[in-house]
């Protein structure tokens, strides 16, 4: 068995969308033996790590799109998912605004602003919506959103939570 491919893919959809390692390789290991049936079924003209990678691959993709939406759902049926939450809420009860300089308190502030406009059940595509909000509007290039991106990932990531958050 493959197990470094197992690991491999698992741990990437893992890091990118914050759903358990366990669960996610119990569920490549079975996509691994059921890819295995099918590569054997079937004459080949490519590697079978290679098939088996992007069988993997592409299974949980579809996987965790059902269980982040599924996640979505279930916390918006408990009421525990707020989507009226406005700037001002936030800034006065969670966000420690001070901690981040000049232009990235006005891309945070963005974020807030247009929260209705990104997307809960696929979250990576969030940065380019929120790219091209700032592009239409701020009037700001690409290079200098990116820049802010950085920044605010910098902050976040050397920061401790409580100097970020009341």
């Amino acid at each position: 068995m493959e197990m470094k491919i197992i690991y491999n893919r698992a741990w990437s959809f893992h890091r990118t969308t914050g759903l358990a390692v366990d669960d996610l390789i119990s569920q490549a290991t079975l996509i691994y033996l059921e890819a295995e049936r099918k590569y054997k079924d079937k004459i080949h003209t490519i590697k079978f790590t290679t098939f088996v990678y992007t069988y993997i691959t592409n299974t949980l993709n579809d996987y965790c799109q059902k269980q982040m939406k599924s996640k979505f759902l279930q916390l918006e049926n408990d009421d525990q998912f707020v989507s009226n939450r406005t700037f001002d809420n936030v800034l006065s009860i969670d966000l420690n605004l001070s901690q981040f300089p000049g232009r990235a308190k006005e891309v945070i502030m963005t974020v807030f602003e247009h929260a209705e406009s990104f997307d809960f059940i696929h979250p990576h595509k969030n940065r380019g919506i929120l790219l091209r909000i700032l592009q239409k509007e701020k009037n700001w290039s690409v290079l200098e959103i990116r820049k802010w991106f950085r920044v605010i990932r910098d902050i976040i990531d050397h920061t401790a939570e409580n100097e970020l958050f009341f």
